[in-house]
């Protein structure tokens, strides 16, 4: 018995539905597995890497002061974390480097957290960086990136991106994104050079 004409298109129809909706699943699920679990060896920085003297930079706080390596730089650490407001796990990394901040600025570690929200910031990006850094209750220095000078001086691929230098400039961890596991083992990174053994959950 031959189908009716109609049915086989009908048919045709809600297959295409079933194959589209599980290629866009699939593609989301991939992007959003990207974002958690990227390898931990992902290179945050296009022309820098791991034992390169990173360059020297300008930077401007949230007051309007200058800010150089120099001026910042911890006796150990130095942690310079580029973020943006609007970048999903821009937060989740801030939270993260504000409870090493709190358990290792008295031992040598210093954090600067270096907004790359675009070419221009203008008053409006200002008020956002402004508010995001109230509604977090952050109390990690703040610099923005003006023209991304630094953003392009460091060539980071992704934000947010983070660099671990050490008092010499030198650079000794960097991490693009922000992977579960790969954000974890950079805090057992940080953990060890203060020895501090294991860090609490």
């Amino acid at each position: 018995m031959k189908k009716c004409p109609l049915g086989i298109v009908t048919a045709f129809f809600r297959g295409r539905r079933l194959f589209y909706l599980i290629l866009f699943l699939f593609f989301a699920f991939s992007f959003n597995m990207g974002g958690l679990l990227a390898t931990p060896s992902a290179n945050a920085l296009d022309t820098l890497q791991k034992g390169m003297k990173a360059p020297d930079f300008t930077l401007k706080s949230m007051d309007g002061k200058t800010k150089e390596f120099a001026d910042i730089k911890g006796q150990k650490l130095t942690v310079l974390l580029f973020w943006s407001t609007w970048s999903a796990y821009s937060q989740d990394a801030l939270k993260q480097m504000e409870q090493m901040y709190d358990m290792y600025r008295s031992k040598g570690l210093s954090v600067m957290a270096i907004d790359v929200d675009g070419q221009e910031t203008t008053d409006q990006t200002l008020s956002q960086i402004k508010s995001e850094i109230s509604g977090m209750k952050l109390d990690l220095p703040v610099s923005i990136d003006y023209g991304l000078v630094m953003y392009h001086d460091y060539g980071v691929i992704a934000v947010p991106s983070t660099v671990i230098l050490d008092k010499n400039r030198v650079i000794k961890y960097e991490l693009a994104g922000f992977p579960l596991m790969g954000s974890a083992d950079m805090a057992d990174y940080i953990d060890s050079v203060f020895k501090s053994g294991p860090r609490q959950p």
